[in-house]
């Protein structure tokens, strides 16, 4: 619960009115040798990061 707590100081810290995301991976634990689990969890933080700053192959399709 206390990374609730951190996640709810960060967003009423923020001037930029986006929320706060957190990523938890609690079947990972602090570390893990599985590559596939690695893998994985590097593929998230890079397409979140892409998405992020705008690349275009990483954004939402338009309806």
């Amino acid at each position: 619960m206390k990374h609730l707590l951190l996640v709810g100081g960060l967003q009423n810290s923020t001037a930029s009115g986006k929320p706060a995301l957190f990523y938890v991976n609690y079947e990972n634990g602090h570390f893990t040798s599985d590559l596939d689990v690695v893998f994985k969890e590097y593929a998230d933080i890079f397409s979140f990061a892409l998405w992020q700053v705008g690349h275009p192959a990483f954004q939402p399709a338009q309806r």
